[in-house]
């Protein structure tokens, strides 16, 4: 394979990395705020310093509300991301244009053709960012907690990129499995329950983990560095 192999579906990749992440913190933003809004209505009680304070178990659980949003966003340029890699590494044709591939998924199958694998998808991301967010958020409180902060506002660079680091490990951990069913679903079409048989009767149970040390080699560092810079850049705001 040329070098261009390497690079197998990098436009749809982008463009779902750059999409799913401005949904999900900004879905994640916003539900906090309508979480602490509920709460303020419901009478529920204020912190020393008159806030509302989420707990550990609710910023998780809005974190995994935030993932139903950005699935639902992403899923078509990951159903031709996945589509884009399957030509080149079957075919080793020339690698087909998103656009054209975007077509030809809307004239076979209509609309829901670029939705394909949408359920495997809400298996992967919501309970990704159900441990995503609740891990980022219990490693900043553990930091704080060492250094001695009242708050992870006081935390520098360095500690975010590693909580955001440690974040991305744990979530892609305990999610690599439905990924793998995912990217298949999307690739052959086939529904979810298929795929996962056709797995176990290929390769086990540990087919489910195929790329898993690839997916966490990337994580730390990619999470990592994706949490600071929202948390600098939330602070060099003001928000």
């Amino acid at each position: 394979e040329s070098v261009v192999s390497l690079y197998k579906g990098v436009t749809p990749a982008m463009t779902a990395a750059v999409l799913e992440n401005s949904v999900v913190f900004f879905a994640n933003s916003l539900i906090k705020r309508v979480w602490i809004w509920s709460k303020d209505q419901l009478g529920h009680q204020k912190d020393i310093v008159g806030r509302h304070s989420l707990s550990l178990s609710e910023l998780a659980m809005i974190g995994g509300l935030a993932g139903v949003f950005s699935a639902t966003a992403i899923c078509p340029a990951e159903t031709i991301k996945c589509r884009a890699q399957a030509h080149l590494s079957v075919n080793g044709a020339k690698p087909l244009h998103p656009i054209k591939i975007a077509k030809e998924l809307v004239r076979n199958e209509g609309l829901r053709g670029l939705f394909r694998g949408l359920p495997a998808q809400y298996a992967r991301d919501i309970p990704f960012n159900f441990v995503f967010f609740g891990s980022y958020e219990a490693t900043c409180s553990s930091l704080c907690n060492f250094y001695g902060y009242h708050s992870k506002d006081q935390l520098g660079a360095g500690e975010l990129l590693v909580a955001g680091g440690f974040a991305g490990v744990a979530g892609w951990t305990f999610t690599i499995p439905m990924d793998v069913v995912k990217s298949r679903a999307q690739t052959t079409g086939l529904c979810s329950r298929k795929v996962m048989l056709q797995i176990l009767h290929e390769s086990g149970f540990k087919g489910f983990f195929k790329g898993w040390s690839a997916a966490v080699l990337r994580a730390f560092p990619a999470n990592g560095a994706l949490f600071a810079a929202y948390e600098i850049s939330e602070r060099c705001l003001g928000t």
